[in-house]
């Protein structure tokens, strides 16, 4: 049997504590690494991260998050020339002639076209069929997903489409994809008629998504095999990571790709700047921060004072601050014992400052959490809500929460939930929610969260195969 990625990972991460020899985690740590990796082996079974990501991805995107295998490099970005194929338009109904007889009894008008009917399909939510003409019409708020369900036992999709949300959460479906293959999308313009997205055996390609056909076409920077595509900035430059060591690569749109600088030998997800100007990533103890100029390639390190400790990188409070969840590896269980906290950090002078402890029924960001930046001041993550009883090798994320104004808040998302990905748009939270960490794995939502917490569902659990267990995976970015 083909090892998937995350077996891949397991094996990368275990030969590279071996030769970090000083720089090694405590065997606590590892410990921890090693369990997180092994259930990510469930959920990337269950639900997509970015990632992430990663989702956001978050996982990551998100998948969400992880690196992918080796592949050879390929030549410069060259500007496709994608032969596209119109959308077809719903055939409307017939209506009926007004007669030019006269008459004595009263006429009647023509009865009204048809409301399109919700497409479905196994494992996969309803959607309407796309009217002509949609993608244009599109802008914030906006997401595009891919949903692919297989039957338990299978390798091939049950089904495997193309899906627009609107922001009021009315889904509308653009193209069915081969149900063998497996995309994820990476970045979308609202507006535009194709999505960047990696595509085939373990998603080792990279390249535009035709939304309207579901045509492939491949595209991407001669970079080191194994690169991974991690963000788009505004001004359309890709950001791109390789592995061994891990380094930073900006790729400007149509240019050659150019090298930022090494971000460490433990890899982590890069988390952008508000302003788009650095990348942060955890350093390989997880003990500091490592940040780059994107500009300059500047690198500057900042230790997080946890000894026998962890972090995790949550995010970016703003463009000099980043905010971090720690714990002590010494101490009692259960966790709650350890204690947990938030901790700003601020990147230009390395000042440490401890926003809160966290006790019972608050969050402590677990290794490997990828948070996103909603708003000045504001991170949201996922994160296990402490009890009195449980030890630390027992947890998974539990619930999502932000940190905003000075104060934690808690999103309310399904009952159940404990594999997330995240990501964020005009000041709202998009919340992609799944169970299937360390129990049973199911279907994934899709939440927006605004600024004042109300939720609005945009897409639901799909209902399963009839008569089967069925895996459903979903992929998704939100327009800008």
């Amino acid at each position: 049997m083909t090892p998937d990625i995350a077996d891949l990972l397991a094996d990368a991460v275990e030969e590279r504590a071996r030769s970090l020899g000083d720089l090694r985690p405590t065997p606590a740590a590892f410990a921890l690494t090693r369990v997180r990796i092994r259930r990510r082996r469930i959920v990337r079974h269950s639900t997509e991260a970015g990632l992430g990501i990663a989702a956001s991805g978050v996982v990551v995107a998100g998948a969400w998050f992880g690196a992918h295998v080796d592949r050879t490099p390929t030549p410069p970005i060259q500007s496709p020339t994608t032969s596209v194929s119109p959308t077809p338009s719903p055939t409307p109904s017939p209506t009926t002639e007004p007669t030019s007889e006269p008459t004595t009894e009263p006429t009647t008008s023509a009865p009204p076209t048809a409301a399109p009917t919700a497409t479905t399909s196994p494992g996969l939510p309803a959607a309407l069929p796309a009217p002509d003409g949609l993608l244009a019409t599109t802008g914030p708020g906006w997401v595009l997903t891919v949903y692919r369900s297989t039957p338990a036992g299978s390798t091939s999709a049950g089904a495997n489409a193309v899906i627009a949300v609107a922001p009021d959460g009315t889904l509308y479906r653009l193209a069915d994809l081969p149900a063998d293959q497996n995309v994820e999308l990476l970045d979308w313009h609202a507006g535009d008629t194709r999505a960047y997205a990696s595509y085939g055996p373990g998603g080792s390609l990279f390249g535009w998504l035709d939304l309207r056909t579901g045509a492939l076409t491949r595209d991407e920077p001669a970079l080191p095999a194994g690169h991974t595509f991690e963000a788009r900035l505004d001004d359309g430059t890709t950001l791109w990571t390789t592995s061994s060591p891990v380094q930073l690569w900006a790729v400007p749109n149509g240019g050659a790709a150019r090298l930022v600088g090494q971000l460490g030998d433990f890899w982590t997800k890069p988390q952008v700047s508000p302003s788009q100007t650095r990348v942060a990533a955890l350093a390989p103890t997880a003990d500091s921060v490592v940040v780059l100029d994107l500009s300059t390639g500047q690198r500057r390190t900042v230790a997080l004072a946890v000894p026998d400790g962890q972090c995790a990188l949550l995010g970016w409070l703003d463009d000099s601050t980043l905010l971090t969840s720690c714990f002590d590896h010494s101490g009692p269980d259960p966790i709650v014992q350890r204690n947990p906290r938030l901790v700003s950090v601020g990147v230009d002078t390395g000042t440490l400052t401890v926003l809160a402890k966290a006790g019972v029924g608050q969050p402590l960001g677990l290794p490997g959490a990828v948070g996103v930046h909603v708003g000045p001041g504001a991170v949201a993550f996922p994160a296990y809500t402490l009890d009195a009883q449980i030890p630390m090798a027992d947890v998974c994320s539990n619930s999502v929460w932000e940190w905003a104004g000075g104060a934690l808040r808690r999103t309310t998302l399904p009952e159940g939930s404990d594999t997330f990905r995240l990501a964020a748009a005009g000041g709202d939270l998009y919340v992609a929610a799944s169970a299937g960490c360390a129990a049973r794995i199911a279907p994934p939502t899709l939440d927006r969260v605004a600024p004042s917490g109300d939720a609005t569902a945009l897409t639901p659990a799909p209902a399963p195969l009839a008569g089967a267990d069925t895996t459903t995976t979903l992929s998704w970015v939100v327009g800008h």
